[in-house]
């Protein structure tokens, strides 16, 4: 008998490592990996160890152990067989919870002290050549649940496994037959280990040792028949349900096989099998199956409705056996790309808004309803995004795009019904506003700025924008080309006006933006022409005198127009785009001349003072830029002092710590031009890397008179001293205002007192005269 205990041990660990092989492997070779079936061979590995490691116990807690383990498969393999079969089949499956309800139970039950009983009491305790034996008698639960529930999912799944041989073609039952052969083995074995005329070898399990087999016998019809990659039955349904009329078809293009589709569409019978299916499609022109065969696909028009027709190949191991040929029905499609191709005539593909063509079209509509009623009033809105274009070049046309759809939502929102808002072309749009009677347009106005306004988050950039807004009313005589040209004129004057604003269009306004348009065109060539230079304000220490260096001032020479400040001319280059090149181009000349200067005057050890726009500082490569003028002009980073002012800092906090962190690494000075004019905040103060301070000149030119600037000036002078920043007074012009400033404690100063912005040449004088002076 112990040969027989050997042999019975052997094979069950074989098995597991056969089924155990089974189940890491064979789902990775199949194109569809079925976790029910990996779970089962994983189930019967467990099952055969546990059954072979079971003689091994010496003792009755061992007895209970290896038993219960053995509990798990045992209740677990039934599920899974039945769920598999379900999916295998394309029946529709239970949620997996509930078919373990009853297995679960089991499992509480046995390990459970006070409930085993249940499941089966200790009736006599034997010894079985060194192996601890108990027999017992089965309990309640076991006779009239599990056993009843295991047998029943078990018989319900073959019962599937019938059916669906009964459904399917003579050529395709071979699957379903293994799989049906798979679950008799380890059925029978079972039956017969719980039947009483194996009661003496009750403990020698025969179940895992046919599941074993089973999972052998599923892996030879995998390789024959692919049994994971495809499911007869559930194939044959979908073929039989597909909308589109499908022939299969041989090399001489005689019908084999068709669909339900194809006996509606085309009156196939069982009679046709065999005709020629361009017999069946009558339909098709002797072109048109020319184009079929030789191309794979054409599109015919019959009975008042679109065909598609596709030519598939079929082939085996490269050897091509024939075709299946897909008919459908089109026609809704045609229609769809039809009413697509009409709206991309009159819709921004974009944004869904009506395009130019479209509002054109409206705004006709509207003159002539004025002629009809002479009470009736309308008007044209034009608007143009502000700083759209940096953002676009900066984050890309795609973040461009998400703008620009948010803002045309925001458009609408604020909006009738019975109103049009238009995407004319990148960032420009244009309303028409009908029975204007009703309207405050500049309540209107307002409100679109205030959604404009709100931030848009791309990614991790909060981008913020505004729009400059024209308006021109209309009325029965309005032409509607001028109506818009009038409305752009407008929006222009909004955006000199200093953007974020709207206006309306009077002849004013309309000669004042034409020489904007003017300035405009002027601008984008006024570096080539060489009609910008520089000019440089001294900055000096006020109790001495002694120069400390210069802060670089671009003016621009129009050649009809003549001198243009900075203030007029530097918004439009902000909106134009072209503000990264300005700053580009003072940025060099300026460390240019700084370096001039310090070779001719080494002891002074000067520096030079450059602005920097607000359009330029977030969204362009300030750094690169920097670095690459230092080197070129060979100035140490010390030397050189950027100015920003606290709109740029408010904007985005976070981004330009990051900025002004990397500047500093190489040695840059970083200065807050025109400190308490804006949106102060003092948290930043300490936060960011900041060198000095610069007052404002209107403090500075009041602070005579009013006692409030005055105060301003000494918080901020003491507010610098607390955090150690330099501070440089701006528009200092009289000797009173020098010694208040020195009374204060305020280090450096510029202003007329000294000097007004110099040329050049009148900067060489000014050094000259200020070292002479020095040495006197």
């Amino acid at each position: 008998m112990q040969w027989f205990v050997f042999l019975y041990i052997i094979i069950n660990l074989l098995a597991t490592v056969i089924c155990t092989t089974i189940a890491i492997l064979v789902p990775q070779r199949t194109a569809q990996a079925d976790w029910g079936f990996r779970l089962f061979a994983l189930m019967t590995a467990l099952w055969c160890a546990a059954s072979g490691l079971f003689f091994l116990n010496r003792s009755l807690n061992d007895f209970w152990i290896w038993t219960g383990i053995q509990l798990v498969p045992y209740v677990a393999i039934p599920v899974l067989w039945f769920y598999f079969i379900l999916q295998f089949t394309g029946d529709s499956t239970p949620h997996p919870v509930f078919l373990f309800l009853v297995p679960a139970a089991t499992l509480i039950i046995y390990w459970n002290p006070d409930w085993s009983w249940l499941m089966w009491s200790i009736t006599k305790k034997d010894w079985w050549f060194g192996i601890s034996i108990a027999q017992y008698e089965r309990g309640f639960w076991f006779n009239f649940m599990h056993t009843p529930y295991s047998y029943a999912l078990i018989l319900l799944g073959h019962c599937y496994l019938l059916r669906a041989m009964w459904q399917s073609r003579r050529k395709k039952i071979q699957p379903l037959f293994i799989l049906f052969l798979c679950g008799l083995i380890p059925l029978i074995l079972n039956i017969l280990t719980l039947s009483p005329l194996y009661d003496s070898l009750r403990f020698f399990d025969l179940t895992p040792i046919g599941l074993s087999i089973s999972s052998v016998c599923f892996c030879w019809g995998l390789s024959h028949y692919q049994l994971l990659q495809r499911s007869p039955l559930a194939y044959q349904q979908i073929f039989a349900s597909l909308k589109a009329a499908i022939l299969v078809v041989d090399l001489h293009y005689r019908v084999i096989e068709f669909n339900a589709a194809a006996e509606v569409l085309l009156g196939c019978t069982q009679n046709s099998i065999g005709d020629s299916a361009k017999k069946l499609i009558e339909f098709l022109q002797a072109s048109d199956w020319h184009q079929l065969i030789h191309e794979g696909q054409t599109e015919v028009l019959a009975i008042d409705r679109w065909f598609q027709l596709e030519q598939f190949p079929i082939r085996r191991q490269q050897k091509l056996l024939g075709y299946i040929l897909n008919i459908s029905d089109i026609t809704k499609s045609r229609q769809l790309q039809e009413q697509v191709l009409q709206g991309a005539l009159l819709y921004d593909a974009l944004t869904g808004l009506p395009n130019r063509t479209l509002f054109a079209d409206r705004l006709e509509q509207a003159i002539k309803y004025c002629h009809r009623d002479p009470n009736a009033a309308f008007a044209v809105a034009f608007i143009d995004l502000d700083r759209f274009k940096i953002i676009n070049d900066s984050l890309g046309h795609a973040a461009g795009d998400r703008v620009l759809v948010e803002v045309a939502k925001r458009f609408q929102s604020c909006l009738r019904s019975e109103d049009t808002v238009a995407r004319f072309a990148g960032d420009e749009f244009a309303f028409l506003l009908t029975n204007t009677h009703n309207i405050d347009i500049a309540s209107l106005c307002e409100r679109l700025q205030q959604k404009i306004k709100e931030p848009i988050l791309l990614g991790t950039h909060n981008v913020a924008t505004s729009a400059s807004i024209g308006i021109a009313f209309g009325s029965a005589r309005a032409n509607a080309e001028q109506l818009v040209r009038n409305a752009d004129i407008a929006m222009y004057q909004a955006k000199a006006n200093g953007k974020g604003t709207f206006a309306v269009f009077d002849q004013a306004i309309g000669s004042q933006t034409i020489r904007t348009m003017e300035l405009e065109v002027s601008l984008r060539h006024a570096l080539e022409r060489e009609e910008f230079f520089l000019v440089f304000q001294p900055i000096v220490a006020i109790n001495s005198g002694k120069i400390q260096g210069f802060e670089a001032l671009l003016r621009w020479q129009h050649p009809e127009y003549g001198l243009i400040v900075p203030s007029v001319f530097i918004p439009i280059a902000e909106e134009m785009g072209i503000i990264s090149m300005l700053d580009g181009w003072v940025l060099q000349n300026a460390c240019q001349q700084l370096r001039r200067w310090q070779q001719q005057y080494p002891m002074l050890n000067l520096t030079m003072s450059v602005n920097l726009s607000s359009a330029n500082f977030m969204f362009s490569n300030l750094v690169e830029t920097v670095i690459q003028v230092l080197e070129a002009t060979q100035i140490l980073g010390r030397h050189l002092k950027l100015e920003i002012t606290e709109s740029i800092v408010m904007k985005d906090p976070d981004g330009s710590a990051k900025v002004l962190e990397k500047l500093k690494e190489y040695g840059v000075g970083i200065l807050l031009d025109d400190f308490g004019t804006g949106h102060s905040s003092l948290s930043y103060l300490h936060q960011l890397p900041f060198d000095g301070l610069k007052i404002d000149r209107s403090f500075v030119q009041e602070a005579q008179y009013n006692p409030q600037s005055l105060e301003i000036i000494k918080t901020i002078i003491s507010l610098a001293k607390g955090l150690r920043l330099k501070i440089i007074a701006e528009g200092v012009e009289t000797g009173f205002q020098r010694q208040m400033l020195q009374d204060l404690g305020c280090q450096l100063g510029q202003g007329y007192l000294w000097a007004k912005p110099l040329t050049k040449r009148d900067g060489d004088r000014f050094i000259a005269d200020n070292v002479k002076a020095m040495m006197l």
